[in-house]
C-alpha cells in the first residue's frame, strides 16, 4: 500500500456517493504526508454553484471536539489546578449531581446526559439556559454508567475550566491548543448532511431531524458549543495528533489510553475510551480494521474520524461531510485507517 493507493481509496469514497467533499490530512514529525481535498463543500442541496473543498476551508467536526476539551483539562491538572477526582461540584456549585466527579465526565461515567437540553438547540446561546440544564436536569443514569455524553461533556468540562481560569474555552484553547481549533466561526465554510435514515434516536432525540439547521447554522454559528461544535481543517486536526503523538507527558497519557470499556448505553456500541479520547482495539474501529489499540483520537458525527497513531508516529484527520449511521462511519472510515497504516509502515 502506498501513499498514493490511500489517496485514490478517498477519491473512489467521494466519487462513489460516499460523501459530496471532504479533507484527508496525514502528518509525521512536522511533515504533511497526505494533503488531499475533493468534492463539493457547499451548494451540494441547492440549486446555488457548487462550491469545492479546499484544504482551507473548516468543516464543523462536532465531536472530535471533545479530544481538544480533554487537552485543555489535561493541561490544567498537569498544573495541579484541578483535582478530577474531585465533584464537579467543587468548581461548579450549581451542578446539579453531587456526587459526579470531574473523572466521571471525562470517561463518559457521569450518567448526566442533559437529554433537554440536547433537544433544545435554540437553547445553546442562552448562557442562563445552559446553567440552569446544569442545574435541574440532573442524572439520566446513575453514576457509573457507561453512557455517551453528546453535548453534556463539553457544557460540564467547559464551565470548569471557566471557573478555574476565569478564561473562555475560546481564549484557553487558542492559547494552549491551537488556534487554528475554532470554537465559533463566522466565516466561509463547508456544509454537512444528514444522508441517512429519517429517524436516528440519540440520547433521547430524533437526530436526523433538523439535524442539518443544528450543526450548520446552531453549534458554532450562533452559539458556541464546547465538545460539539467546533470549526477546523483536517490540517489542523492532523497536526494536533502529530503533536500528542509526540508528547512526553504522564498526564496526557492517562487521558489518551484506555481508562473504560464495555457497551455505552446511549449509542448501543461497545467502546473504549480513555479521557476525553476513544481508543482503539483489536477489532474494526473507524480507526482501522483490526489492531488499532496503539491510536486515540475520537469522531465528530458519523462524517468525521481525527487520531493519533502510536505505531506509525502520525496524526490522521479524515473529514467529510456526509453523516449516515455508526456503521457507515466505521465501513467508510475503516479501510482509510488501515490503508493509511499500511502507507507508513
Amino acid at each position: 500500500m502506498t501513499v498514493d493507493a490511500v489517496k485514490a481509496l478517498f477519491e473512489r469514497q467521494c466519487a462513489r456517493g460516499g460523501f459530496p467533499g471532504g479533507q484527508l490530512a496525514v502528518e509525521r514529525g512536522g511533515q504533511r504526508l497526505i494533503d488531499l481535498s475533493v468534492g463539493v463543500a457547499r451548494g451540494w442541496r441547492s440549486s446555488d454553484a457548487p462550491v469545492p473543498v479546499t484544504p482551507e476551508l473548516p468543516f464543523q467536526v462536532m465531536s472530535a471536539s471533545k479530544a481538544v476539551l480533554a487537552v485543555a483539562i489535561a493541561r490544567l491538572e498537569e498544573r495541579g489546578l484541578i483535582d478530577v477526582l474531585a465533584p464537579v461540584r467543587r468548581y461548579v456549585p450549581e451542578f446539579g449531581a453531587a456526587e459526579v466527579t470531574v473523572l466521571d465526565v471525562l470517561t463518559h461515567r457521569s450518567g448526566v446526559t442533559l437529554p433537554v437540553l440536547s433537544k433544545h438547540p435554540t437553547w445553546w446561546s442562552d448562557p442562563a439556559r445552559i446553567l440552569a440544564a446544569l442545574r435541574e436536569e440532573g442524572a439520566t443514569f446513575p453514576r457509573g454508567t457507561l453512557a455517551y455524553q453528546p453535548i453534556a461533556f463539553g457544557w460540564i468540562l467547559g464551565e470548569v475550566l471557566r471557573r478555574i481560569t476565569g478564561e473562555t474555552l475560546e481564549a484557553f484553547s487558542a492559547r494552549e491548543v491551537g488556534p487554528e481549533l475554532h470554537w465559533r466561526y463566522s466565516g466561509d465554510a463547508a456544509e454537512t448532511y444528514w444522508l441517512g435514515a429519517r429517524r436516528y434516536m440519540l440520547n433521547g432525540a430524533n437526530l436526523a431531524q433538523d439535524f442539518e439547521e443544528t450543526n450548520n447554522h446552531v453549534a458554532a454559528r450562533t452559539a458556541l458549543v464546547p465538545g460539539a461544535g467546533m470549526y477546523t481543517t483536517a490540517r489542523a486536526l492532523a497536526a494536533f495528533y502529530a503533536r500528542l503523538v509526540q508528547e512526553d507527558s504522564p498526564v496526557l497519557r492517562r487521558y489518551t489510553e484506555a481508562q473504560t470499556r464495555g457497551r455505552d448505553k446511549v449509542t448501543g456500541t461497545y467502546v473504549v475510551l480513555g479521557r476525553g479520547f476513544a481508543t482503539g482495539w483489536r477489532w474494526p474501529h473507524p480507526f482501522g480494521w483490526w489492531n488499532t489499540q496503539d491510536c486515540f483520537g475520537h469522531a465528530g458525527g458519523f462524517s468525521v474520524v481525527a487520531y493519533g497513531d502510536r505505531r506509525t508516529g502520525a496524526g490522521v484527520a479524515i473529514v467529510t461531510n456526509a453523516n449516515r449511521s455508526i456503521s457507515d462511519l466505521v465501513w467508510r472510515f475503516a479501510p482509510l485507517g488501515s490503508a493509511i497504516r499500511k502507507a507508513l509502515l
